[in-house]
């Protein structure tokens, strides 16, 4: 949910994704919002890729991609300086329907948590070994299946950033001043 707000921040305060590339880091983490998780971090990666594609492209598009062997495309999303493993992984899964697994450090916290991967297995080495393991023709499936199971309650029952515990939350809170407010005596 937070990405989908980011995005819509987005959206709203730029024309365009040129407008995007010319962006002051500043002025991104000003319309991403200071509480966005790595909002630094991700704001110079944002402008980094941008030009990246700008710098070889002459336009901000990936569209020749779609024409390009799959193997050749994924190399080239892996070359954009700023673009994490997650963000290409994920652009060659969802936008070019090639074979790769994403994953971010929410999806890794949860399979080391798990015991899924020993600890100190980097992100490359978790996605490398799941894709091995994860047929191309169930990839997108076992995509939404691992960050759905990285968002469900962990083993000590909490759950890691879900809508619905915050919602719980919230109410619980809410509930809780009403009840301190009628004690006393507002």
């Amino acid at each position: 949910s937070k990405a989908e707000n980011a995005l819509r921040r987005l959206h709203t305060a730029v024309v365009d994704v040129n407008e995007l590339r010319v962006c002051l880091p500043s002025e991104l983490t000003d319309i991403l919002g200071e509480r966005y998780p790595k909002v630094s971090e991700r704001a110079l990666r944002i402008r980094a890729t941008l030009n990246d594609i700008f710098t070889r492209e002459h336009e901000v598009s990936l569209a020749r991609l779609k024409d390009m062997p799959k193997r050749d495309a994924r190399k080239y999303l892996e070359s954009l300086e700023g673009a994490p493993q997650f963000v290409t992984a994920r652009v060659v899964l969802v936008s070019l329907g090639a074979h790769a697994t994403p994953v971010d450090d929410r999806l890794l916290t949860r399979l080391l948590e798990d015991a899924v991967f020993e600890a100190g297995t980097t992100i490359e080495q978790a996605a490398s070994l799941l894709e091995r393991h994860v047929k191309a023709t169930d990839g997108l499936e076992a995509h939404h299946a691992m960050l759905a199971w990285a968002d469900s309650p962990t083993k000590g029952g909490r759950a890691k950033s879900s809508r619905a515990s915050k919602k719980k939350t919230t109410k619980k809170a809410a509930s809780s001043r009403s009840r301190s407010k009628r004690a006393a005596g507002k």
